[in-house]
């Protein structure tokens, strides 16, 4: 065989293999290796009334609930002492409940000036002109106490509007409320996503960090107008 038979023959012979190895990567068993791998989901739908409860579930929940995955069910088993674990579970389980009681606390009151006014919140004739209807997944019993926080912001900002609009606050109290509520969530979703990235540090230095990334769930609806970890750490007002 000559020369340029035989380089001829090679270069077939080459072209082949990468065909072959362009239908061997693009096979339904790679492709299907190369998926997510299937986790449990929670679908809530929820009625979201207040702009200041919608702003901080379209900024905040998407991020806050990949941190509390990664911390849940990633890191689950990446520290050697279990007291690591217990240490960060128990940080965002104080960040949750204080956040809650805080909630308690000012629903009383509200419910007492309402109460003392004579009114009653459930006047059928007070409504929101642009609710806004959401389907959250959750991947975590955290997550889904997160999202409640939410709704308990939608309630208590319904309730200083209802006063509001019934004379027993003025315009600057009412703003200045709802506006410190929503910061007050912002914050706590802050404090979340620092918890996570403390744990994050903690399970690289044990060599297990490179499995967050690989291991995150992936929302195909995240929005594209959720808030950075930089934004939540600073606690920075969030616009629409």
């Amino acid at each position: 065989m000559t020369t340029q038979a035989t380089q001829a023959t090679q270069a077939t012979q080459a072209t082949q293999l990468d065909v072959n190895a362009s239908q061997e990567n693009n096979s339904p068993a790679i492709k299907q290796s190369q998926k997510q791998k299937s986790r449990p989901v929670l679908v809530r739908s929820v009625n979201l009334n207040s702009l200041y409860a919608q702003r901080v579930f379209k900024r905040c929940f998407t991020p806050v609930s990949r941190s509390l995955f990664a911390i849940d069910v990633v890191l689950r088993n990446s520290f050697a002492e279990e007291a690591d674990m217990k240490n960060i579970t128990e940080a965002v389980d104080t960040v949750l409940g204080q956040t809650s009681e805080s909630f308690d606390k000012t629903t009383d009151q509200l419910d007492q000036m309402t109460s003392n006014a004579g009114l009653q919140l459930d006047d059928a004739a007070f409504s929101y002109s642009n609710p806004d209807a959401k389907e959250a997944q959750l991947t975590t019993p955290a997550a889904a106490r997160f999202l409640n926080l939410i709704l308990r912001l939608d309630a208590v900002v319904s309730k200083i509007d209802y006063l509001w609009f019934n004379s027993v606050i003025d315009s600057a109290v009412k703003n200045n409320a709802a506006y410190e509520w929503q910061q007050m969530l912002i914050k706590a979703a802050g404090q979340i996503t620092s918890i996570e990235q403390r744990a994050r540090r903690m399970a690289s230095e044990k060599g297990d960090g490179g499995k967050l990334d690989e291991m995150a769930p992936v929302n195909e609806d995240t929005d594209h107008n959720e808030a950075t970890d930089a934004e939540l750490a600073a606690g920075e007002e969030v616009v629409a």
